[in-house]
């Protein structure tokens, strides 16, 4: 090894033993930190020694799924079959994740083990800031004594994974986990009902928080001009969903029901099934049109036309983000022509951007 290697190699020596001794400072304060790989060795370990029982929960975003035979959920239902009083929450920011196959497993697997199992809806404590300044929302409280928190979630092949774990017996961690524990549990909203056939209205959820700092960064770039401006309508994208979400703007949600209703009557006869949406910000009116026909269990094909590729995009987002297809056309809806004719135009304040000599022209 020449001189240069073996100072460098001495260097990272140096740096791996600062690490260790840092793991060991962290452990005489009661905190461990263990790598992801390590998740089925500190799950054996935990339920194995486990001795009253404990609280945890799993955050489900809707847009993976998991294993629900995987070694660690199986070590908490032995823990279970023993006797030992175990409730998993599944956390979930948006209603829609209800119907998540892997969550209606899970949910089946603990029950038969005798896990307590409990389903809340969190999106709206999030987006308030209600919940505490902890390192993360999935954690588990053990044997009254000892906090677990999955941190830093990051997506692998098997799913989503933590990137490190942190087992902790420092009161003041416990006593904001089991605050948190509280919060969830008395301010969470219950979604048992949808397990068991009810399907509000509710579930038909829009992810701006999500899509409004995506669509800020993208419109500059895609937005070429629209009826809005000409020469470049990015002023009026960047901005759209942020004025939506402090609800300073009309939308389709403001007459949710005058178009969930209709078109759902329409879709019900099995007649309407091809659907075309003319001008739209965002996905809200796709949101809509494909919530009407999923309450109406009817087969659909929905195109969204628009001058502006920005909100096409955003389109083609949502419909991937809640499993839907759509197909997107950017063009101007007077030059519109379709190789077969569409049985639904819907549109939300649409025909108020032409002027009266114009408004025949888009029957």
């Amino acid at each position: 090894m020449t001189g240069t290697a073996e100072n460098l190699f001495t260097a990272l020596q140096q740096e791996f033993e600062r690490n260790v001794q840092k793991q060991k400072s962290e452990s005489e304060r009661n905190l461990l930190v263990f790598p992801s790989n390590s998740f089925h060795d500190v799950g054996h370990v935990l339920f194995s020694e486990l001795r009253e029982g404990g609280f945890c929960t799993f955050v489900v975003t809707g847009k993976s799924n998991w294993d629900p035979n995987h070694h660690y959920y199986q070590g908490a239902r032995t823990a279970a079959a023993r006797g030992l009083k175990i409730h998993r929450a599944f956390l979930l920011p948006m209603r829609s994740a209800v119907h998540n196959s892997s969550l209606i497993e899970q949910l089946r697997l603990d029950s038969a083990a005798g896990i307590e199992t409990s389903v809340l809806f969190v999106g709206d404590l999030i987006s308030s800031g209600a919940i505490p300044s902890v390192p993360s929302l999935e954690f588990g409280l053990w044997d009254n004594d000892v906090a677990c928190a999955a941190v830093s979630q990051e997506a692998g092949a098997a799913g989503i994974r933590p990137a490190e774990w942190r087992i902790t017996k420092r009161h003041e961690d416990v006593e904001a986990y089991f605050a948190l524990k509280n919060l969830l549990l008395t301010r969470g909203v219950n979604l048992k009902p949808l397990l068991n056939g009810a399907q509000p209205n509710t579930i038909l959820e829009e992810p701006m928080l999500i899509t409004a700092p995506i669509a800020r960064e993208l419109a500059p770039v895609l937005c070429k001009g629209s009826y809005m401006s000409h020469e470049d309508c990015s002023w009026y994208h960047c901005s759209w969903q942020y004025l939506r979400i402090f609800n300073m703007v009309s939308t389709p949600t403001w007459h949710a029901e005058f178009y969930l209703g209709g078109i759902e009557r329409l879709a019900n006869d099995q007649k309407h099934s091809r659907a075309i949406i003319s001008g739209t910000a965002d996905y809200s009116m796709l949101a809509h049109v494909l919530w009407a026909f999923k309450r109406a269990a009817a087969n659909h094909s929905v195109t969204v036309i628009d001058t502006c590729e920005t909100p096409l995009l955003l389109c083609r987002w949502f419909a991937k983000y809640i499993g839907e297809e759509v197909y997107t056309t950017k063009d101007d809806i007077l030059h519109v022509e379709p190789n077969s004719p569409f049985d639904l135009l819907v549109t939300d304040a649409f025909l108020t951007r032409f002027s009266p000599a114009l408004r025949p022209q888009g029957g």
